[in-house]
């Protein structure tokens, strides 16, 4: 009889990554390099089922009770119960966002709930791919912020604040309002939603743009800077806010 529950479970782990695969579901969980280990992961659960299948007549060596049956199904009851959506601004208020400035920081007002970057802590300004980055964003007019480079970009912008002040940026974002600042930005993954971090600009928005927390915008907007810890930190002023749907993958990459 548990050669059937092992069986089932099994097959029914197979299944759910397929579908994973096959609604388009996967990068709303995990980190596009991580996908071929769940490829992997799905041909094993197929074989393991296989042989549970083979053996279902034989004796049982190794019972595994009730728990360990209920401890394996959790994947599946909670796949079956609580679909997979995308973060949102909710998950930002909880997990904490990665950004260097808000509008209470210039009154020199600690906001205990923002986790604050040192420019050392973002990387190395000393790299020679980060001094080639932040040269070529130096010549760009306006710097598009883009799904495939928007990590390495504002990483590069954090570190650099000064040499790309005055800059004209696009991008597209989302938007998170905390107490008396808006922030515009994405979540970014380093292997899954566990550790998803929203990173993004504190938006300047002097001329009273109507843009909604926990909404999407396409945003055109000049850098400014800000002091924090002493050093220079880039503001986005904006002069253009467009509503916008969100992309199909919501997060973005670390390029390295």
């Amino acid at each position: 009889m548990t050669a059937w529950i092992r069986m089932l479970i099994c097959f029914g782990m197979a299944i759910m990554l397929i579908s994973l695969i096959l609604l388009d579901q996967l990068p709303l969980l995990l980190h596009p390099r991580f996908h071929i280990w769940t490829y992997i992961s799905i041909i094993l659960f197929i074989i393991l089922g296989w042989i549970q299948a083979i053996h279902l007549r034989e004796k049982e060596l190794h019972p595994v009770g009730f728990w360990g049956y209920l401890f394996v199904l959790l994947p599946l009851v909670t796949y079956l119960f609580i679909p997979p959506k995308a973060l949102d601004a909710s998950m930002a208020n909880q997990k904490g966002t990665l950004v260097t400035k808000t509008s209470q920081q210039q009154k020199k007002q600690p906001i205990p709930s923002i986790e604050t970057n040192k420019p050392s802590e973002l990387g190395d300004p000393n790299d020679p791919n980060v001094q080639n980055l932040i040269a070529m964003l130096k010549q760009k007019e306006p710097i598009k912020l883009t799904e495939s480079n928007f990590a390495n970009y504002l990483s590069a912008m954090e570190m650099f604040a000064e040499k790309v002040k005055g800059k004209q940026v696009h991008l597209k974002g989302m938007a998170y309002q905390q107490d008396e600042h808006m922030i515009l930005g994405r979540f970014v993954l380093s292997c899954c939603t566990a550790d998803a971090s929203m990173i993004g600009f504190v938006i300047e928005n002097k001329n009273n743009l109507p843009i909604h927390n926990n909404r999407w915008y396409e945003v055109t907007g000049r850098l400014s800077t800000i002091k924090v810890f002493d050093f220079p930190s880039p503001l986005l002023l904006i002069e253009k806010a467009t509503p916008t749907q969100a992309p199909k993958d919501p997060y973005v990459y670390f390029n390295y």
